[in-house]
């Protein structure tokens, strides 16, 4: 990490925009996080340089840019943006994290909650490549997106945050493994009569194999969150809470996951 900073101390905007205009991962979150572990404000610039600024400065100024981009090159990003809101209390990177939020969820996903063909975002008016493509949402989008809503909800715990996630989490995550072998899927279509194509041990993986077994290790991540004394009950998954440091115990139970797999 020490040797990233290192690596990128003597480009100029002008080249630290030309590399960050390819597909390079969560780099600003990971500095981010390397600032909050630290204190090193070393980290917290490097966050902020790999930002990519041709993203950032329209979803600040709350400008859509994304028609016809490549989805999962964005998403990582603003999940970027997001912990550099809540690690340096920057209210310019929160303003664009939720507007980037608020733009793929209300204006660029479907029902199920989840977004783009083809890997990429199609344009708002777009409706029919949805149904025509056979390559459909993609998981690891998802996989970001629900980390990108988590980290928004840290910093403002809103039912809008929670709704999304649920949705998401129910139509989309837990449709993408196999139920008998557990293959994970990359892309979902909506294509009429379509399939699903999964993966299969030593002959395909994919990006979306990666995140996927991420996916199915986090359903008891979000249930429940709290600020201070206040308890947030977030999804309706059975499940048991104790809260030690409260002396609380809380047991919910329901069927919603089991209608779900059958």
């Amino acid at each position: 990490m020490i040797g990233g900073v290192t690596v990128i101390a003597p480009l100029n905007e002008e080249q630290m925009e030309q590399m960050l205009a390819n597909e390079f991962g969560g780099m600003d979150e990971i500095y981010a996080d390397a600032y909050r572990m630290t204190k090193e404000k070393k980290y917290l610039d490097a966050a902020k340089r790999f930002s990519h600024k041709w993203l950032f400065n329209s979803m600040v100024v709350h400008v859509d840019n994304l028609d016809n981009k490549h989805a999962n090159t964005q998403v990582p990003k603003v999940v970027g943006y997001a912990r550099i809101a809540k690690v340096d209390k920057d209210k310019q990177y929160a303003n664009a994290a939720d507007f980037f939020w608020d733009r793929v969820v209300n204006h660029r996903s479907l029902s199920l909650g989840a977004n783009s063909r083809r890997e990429h975002f199609a344009p708002a008016d777009d409706c029919k490549s949805y149904v025509e493509d056979r390559e459909g949402q993609e998981s690891c989008n998802m996989n970001n997106m629900l980390k990108l809503t988590e980290n928004l909800f840290r910093m403002n715990p809103s039912a809008k945050y929670a709704d999304f996630y649920e949705r998401a989490l129910y139509n989309h995550i837990l449709s993408t493994q196999h139920p008998e072998y557990g293959g994970y899927v990359y892309f979902t279509p909506v294509r009429p009569a379509h399939y699903r194509v999964y993966s299969s041990p030593n002959s395909a993986m994919w990006c979306c194999v990666g995140t996927g077994m991420e996916n199915h290790g986090k359903y008891g991540e979000f249930i429940y969150t709290h600020v201070h004394d206040s308890l947030f009950v977030n999804l309706f998954i059975a499940s048991e809470l104790k809260w030690k440091e409260k002396g609380i115990v809380i047991m919910q139970q329901t069927n919603v996951v089991d209608r779900t797999c059958h």
